[in-house]
């Protein structure tokens, strides 16, 4: 699912053009240390949305173990900064050209966050588990309420109201103990991805050009410190807590993006007003249109089509998505709802499916509302709250009517 399109990163210093990375890890204050783990244990975190295929090199910031998972004694032992090449070939792991014959295979550093992947160092362990006899998905084991510290950096701006943050971590807290709870069974609770659940950049990170941001920071420690344990339940269960970045004055019913989001309501949110995307503009060419229309509908579209006008149906019910409407010359139409024809772009500038079509001039003008599917909570709209001076448990009392903000999640 696509949360917020929103991601601020703190910067740090900028590291050294060299094959192992130097480690910026800041002495924390008194007043910025991690949260407590609580009862929750463990989340395993999926570094992909595909699996790796045929090896993976992890990189040590110290000294670092490799277990066959399930056995206590350790099968090799890497030295702080150095490359671990791990290979995954006829089924089998290789790893320091040793031959593994563990199903998943761990690493352990002495000292966390301690391990580098992609350009991403985490916290916690890192497990390989196989996907086929020469794929494999790469695992982030590590405590709950850390792998927290990291998702509200990524899915609200660190300038937001603390208690807008707060409210953001209860839900992000919430959705991910659901998913636990769903994926018991499977070699991972949650992807780190924002497509398909929640934004986890690890500790820190690198970009194209070797600059380092934080993943985390004191501002989302103190969140989720704050708000320990604290979690979004409905009838005694956990609630569903989807969220998006700005949901242009109304929030959009659940089952209009998540099919199990039957108990989440459409709610008037109207403080979210500062959000650039609170009301947008984008022009699009006949070519564009009809080209989003035919990938949108696969093999329904005719071969040829060449929009001669448009429309959007139900474009102010939030409780449906909107349908876009085209006719060619010849009297002929299709319809397509406004988010497959949204996916079907390329471009990007289509920031939500809410937007009324109209012709101007050689092109047509979209004029939108909002940035994402707009269902639950909106983040723009808790700002505004948090600066109204509402508290985080009535901020999402107000966008997950029914739930009840409580104790157990720790």
């Amino acid at each position: 699912m696509t949360f917020s399109e929103v991601s601020r990163r703190a910067a740090l210093a900028a590291l050294a053009a060299a094959t192992t990375p130097r480690l910026l890890l800041a002495a924390a204050a008194p007043t910025d240390q991690l949260p407590e783990v609580g009862k929750t244990g463990d989340i395993r975190v999926c570094l992909s949305d595909d699996p790796f295929e045929g090896s993976v090199v992890i990189t040590t910031a110290f000294e670092t173990t490799l277990h066959e998972l399930g056995k206590a004694k350790s099968q090799l032992t890497s030295a702080a900064r150095s490359d671990v090449r791990i290979e995954r070939k006829g089924g089998e792991w290789m790893a320091g050209g040793r031959k593994l014959s563990g199903r998943a295979i761990e690493l352990r550093p002495a000292t966390s966050p301690g391990l580098w992947v992609n350009d991403r160092f985490y916290r916690g362990s890192l497990r390989l588990v196989p996907f086929d006899n020469r794929r494999f998905w790469v695992v982030n084991v590590l405590p709950f309420e850390h792998y927290l510290c990291s998702v509200i950096d990524g899915e609200i701006p660190g300038q937001f109201h603390n208690e807008a943050r707060k409210a953001q971590t209860v839900a992000a807290r919430t959705y991910a103990l659901r998913r636990r709870e769903q994926n018991a069974a499977r070699e991972f609770d949650v992807y780190a991805s924002p497509t398909r659940d929640q934004n986890y950049h690890g500790f820190q990170y690198r970009d194209g050009k070797g600059r380092a941001f934080a993943g985390e920071s004191a501002k989302s420690r103190q969140a989720v410190r704050e708000t320990l344990g604290k979690v979004l339940r409905r009838n005694g269960k956990l609630a569903r807590t989807y969220y998006s970045a700005c949901c242009g004055g109304v929030t959009s019913t659940g089952t209009t993006t998540f099919p199990d989001a039957t108990d989440m309501p459409s709610v008037v949110c109207g403080h979210c007003q500062e959000c650039p995307r609170y009301r947008w503009s984008t022009r699009l060419t006949a070519s564009e249109i009809s080209a989003g229309m035919r990938k949108g509908l696969g093999k329904k579209a005719p071969a040829t089509f060449e929009v001669h006008a448009a429309e959007v149906a139900h474009s102010e019910d939030r409780t449906r998505l909107p349908e876009l409407i085209v006719r060619d010359k010849a009297g002929q139409s299709l319809t397509l709802d406004t988010r497959s024809f949204r996916s079907g772009l390329p471009r990007t500038d289509l920031f939500s499916v809410w937007f009324s079509v109209e012709k101007e001039g050689d092109r047509w003008r979209l004029d939108g509302i909002g940035h994402g599917h707009g269902v639950g909570l909106c983040q723009w709209g808790a700002n505004g709250f948090g600066k109204a001076g509402k508290a985080f448990d009535e901020i999402l009392r107000h966008y997950y009517p029914g739930a009840d903000v409580v104790d157990g999640g720790a």
